[in-house]
């Protein structure tokens, strides 16, 4: 049996054959010629005529014989052609009849089955089946045949040698094409590279997808119509919202967005659809699901398709709060290091005037004490040399002020312990005398704080007060609310600014709230400058907030600072407490002991100090030697060194300091009384003094009576 195409006709014939059956032919028309006998009478004329025709008519046969020759061979190069298409298709391609026999293959099922196609032909194709799959393989032919529609299946086939494969097979009835044909067509396709692509691609989008859902960063896809096509866990981690709330609205983010920053986050996404192309960044604030504030920088960049088409838009969203938090800290520090420096840069400058200044301040009060000892007590010239005297003291307390802001000042040695509730309702008490009774003035004091102490100056507690309170009043143009409270506070290493050597612990917090205009924010970072002030010329010195802030600081405190424009100001000081084991001893007043015989040696480079110095400890029955250089006062002392009972020494001097002075002296005389005088000196203080074992410390420019009643005092507990 000749193995037939399934796309030849029932009556095609090969060549041979059709060459037969033409001779065939010729032979039953000879013979048909034969049998008649009398062939017709015909005349010359119609001879020639039906020669004529004949040779025609043999013309005609030869034109429609090389019409057929070639008509023939160009069938069979098509029939050529389709035979090598389907032999050599890349697919498989059978046909089986009803009992599932191979009727007709081609040699890329013979090859795929590891066979030749002779042997494939009249096989069960079931036989090349594996066994858990008959059963897919007969319900996909039962289907057929009831459906009588195309039908697949993904099944395993064995090849001959034991190989598998996975295969896909199409299969339809062959009567779609031959009603009278019940066998089915079958289309079989080697799945193994198909489905290792497929496993490839897979692996590749649960990679991606991984890293993806599992990036710290909320990644999402928007498509080109606004809806977001994937969103990555990370959503709900930084927000606390879950992806559906953004599915469901697409301006969702947006409605999430700090309301002061919806506008640039609103312009920045009109750009961004203008600039199709482009990649967008911004940074805003959000409001998470549970009312923080979260920082996002928001990274937009758009997606194309293989052809280069616009597929959307790539979102990457990062939680920078923390940075933010480390942005805000790092300016506030930085803030912090430009007050320092500009702190240091007054105090240096603060430190090298009040020296000088101090000194004409010493020699000023010095002669008007001098000059008002001679005058009767009561008489106008007295009075004006009083008033002379009270504006130096002013002179005096403003370098003094400039000195603590720059916290270089004196002062220290006035510190003790202090119940400080006792000193803020004394200050309320002065201050309900003259503010305006058109302010409120209130004080709250936590019954807890009210024996609390700490170790402070209650004359600078006190100008604290009054100058916050002062600037309170005028900020309410002398009509609103001032709050003065006081109570205990915790404060723990968060709480305390980086710059500040203050340590965790219990402090007093110490409050004043008004209801005035408030401080404007470019204000803010200003306020404590020294001389900066907002008020009219002549109004003020614009030393009042600095001067507080270095007292403040002097006394290891915080000063916190909060205001809003048009609502009021609330300046907060948080001071360590102290115990009462801890107390200092208190001294008592010292007795004003104004005169004395004994042998004073006063030095000082200052020669007109000198001079008021002489005359007002001669002026109280002293006997003074004077010396103005520090070299040959050591060598008058050394000259007879029980010759004196009291050493008077400015501290800064050419060639020797004061202090210095003193160590030759008492290398000389161990017990000799000192006293240590300097309108300023970054080396030494009360405290410094004190350890040295210098009997006192004062502070030029000194009044005439507090250094009578020192080296009285001094003189007598020796």
């Amino acid at each position: 049996m000749k193995n037939k195409l399934p796309f030849q006709q029932a009556g095609d014939q090969r060549p041979d054959d059709r060459s037969s059956e033409l001779a065939g032919l010729r032979q039953r028309a000879e013979q048909q010629l034969q049998k008649d006998a009398s062939p017709p009478i015909v005349s010359e004329t119609e001879l020639r005529k039906t020669v004529h025709e004949l040779q025609t008519y043999q013309i005609e046969l030869e034109l429609q014989n090389e019409e057929l020759r070639n008509t023939r061979d160009e069938l069979l190069a098509s029939r050529k052609r389709l035979s090598d298409l389907y032999d050599y298709a890349p697919v498989g391609y059978l046909t089986v009849d009803d009992s599932d026999c191979v009727v007709e293959a081609n040699l890329k099922i013979a090859q795929m089955l590891a066979t030749d196609r002779a042997s494939l032909l009249t096989t069960p194709l079931s036989r090349y089946i594996s066994v858990k799959d008959q059963g897919i393989y007969t319900l996909c032919r039962e289907k057929l045949l009831r459906e009588k529609s195309t039908q697949r299946c993904e099944i395993r086939l064995h090849a001959s040698g034991g190989v598998s494969f996975d295969a896909e097979l199409h299969m339809k009835l062959s009567s779609e094409l031959d009603q009278n044909s019940r066998q089915l067509l079958i289309l079989v396709s080697d799945m193994t590279e198909i489905k290792e692509a497929r496993r490839t691609i897979m692996e590749s989008e649960l990679k991606y997808r991984l890293l993806a859902d599992y990036t710290y960063d909320w990644e999402s896809w928007i498509s080109p119509q606004g809806e977001y096509l994937y969103l990555s866990p990370s959503c709900e981690r930084i927000s606390g919202y879950a992806a559906e709330n953004f599915r469901d609205n697409p301006q969702f983010l947006f409605d999430l967005v700090r309301q002061d920053h919806r506008e640039r986050v609103s312009e920045h996404y009109r750009k961004s659809c203008v600039q199709g192309d482009a990649i967008a960044s911004i940074e805003f604030p959000i409001v998470t699901k549970n009312g923080e504030e979260c920082w996002l920088e928001h990274h937009c960049s758009p997606v194309f398709d293989d052809q280069g088409n616009f597929a959307g838009r790539r979102i990457n969203n990062r939680d920078i709060t923390e940075r933010k938090q480390m942005e805000q800290q790092h300016a506030e520090l930085e803030n912090q290091l430009r007050q320092k420096m500009k702190m240091d840069a007054v105090g240096s400058l603060a430190g090298g005037m009040a020296h000088n200044f101090n000194n004409n301040l010493s020699v000023i009060l010095g002669n008007i004490e001098l000059a008002a000892l001679k005058q009767p007590i009561g008489s106008e010239s007295h009075q004006y040399l009083e008033n002379v005297k009270i504006a130096a003291l002013s002179a005096r307390d403003l370098v003094k002020n400039l000195l603590i802001f720059s916290r270089q000042g004196a002062g220290k040695e006035q510190v003790k312990t202090i119940c400080l509730a006792d000193v803020v309702s004394e200050t309320v008490s002065i201050l309900q005398a003259t503010v305006p009774c058109s302010v409120n003035l209130s004080l709250e004091i936590h019954p807890a704080s009210l024996s609390s102490c700490i170790k402070g100056d209650p004359s600078q507690m006190q100008e604290v007060l009054l100058n916050l309170c002062t600037n309170a009043v005028q900020a309410m143009d002398e009509r609103g609310e001032l709050v003065i409270s006081l109570e205990g506070a915790e404060l723990a290493e968060r709480d305390i600014p980086a710059l500040c050597k203050c340590k965790p612990g219990h402090y007093l917090k110490l409050s004043v709230e008004d209801t005035g205009c408030g401080i404007a924010d470019d204000h803010l970072d200003m306020i404590f400058d020294p001389f900066f002030t907002t008020k009219d010329v002549g109004q003020g010195t614009g030393l009042g907030l600095s001067t507080v802030k270095g007292i403040i600081e002097q006394h290891g405190g915080i000063l916190d600072v909060t205001s809003e424009e048009g609502q009021g100001s609330r300046f907060v000081m948080y001071f360590p407490e102290a115990s009462f084991k801890d107390a200092l001893s208190n001294e008592g007043e010292s007795v004003a002991l104004l005169g004395g015989t004994e042998r004073v040696l006063l030095v000082d480079d200052d020669r007109m100090l000198i001079e008021v110095g002489n005359k007002m400890l001669k002026e109280m029955g002293y006997q003074v030697t004077t010396v103005t250089d520090s070299r040959e006062a050591l060598k008058t002392f050394a000259a007879d060194p029980d010759g004196f009972d009291l050493v008077i020494t400015d501290q800064t001097m050419p060639e020797m300091t004061g202090t210095d002075l003193i160590e030759e002296i008492r290398k000389i005389r161990s017990s000799m009384a000192a006293i240590l005088c300097t309108g300023y000196s970054s080396k030494v203080d009360a405290a410094k003094a004190k350890k040295m074992g210098i009997n006192a410390f004062l502070m030029k420019p000194i009044e005439g009576r507090v250094l009578l009643d020192t080296v009285r005092l001094v003189l007598d507990s020796g």
